[in-house]
């Protein structure tokens, strides 16, 4: 088996390259909508996520593990 080389350094720059590009000329309130509009997402998403992993590896704290 092959082993996956990842460039941590690169994958940093390249993010944050990425992320100046997206919040250039943006303002603070614009940044913080941004941020809460992704995180409204990844929280519909996390109850799918978790029927993905098997329960004997989940270490969430049960009111997050089953969305309550």
């Amino acid at each position: 088996m092959d082993a996956l080389t990842v460039n941590t350094i690169e994958m940093t720059r390249q993010i944050r390259e990425q992320q100046y590009a997206q919040f250039t000329g943006k303002s603070p309130a614009e940044r913080l909508a941004f941020y809460r509009e992704q995180a409204q997402q990844m929280d519909a998403r996390i109850p799918a996520l978790l029927h993905k992993v098997p329960a004997s590896t989940c270490h969430l704290p049960e009111r997050v593990a089953t969305g309550a």
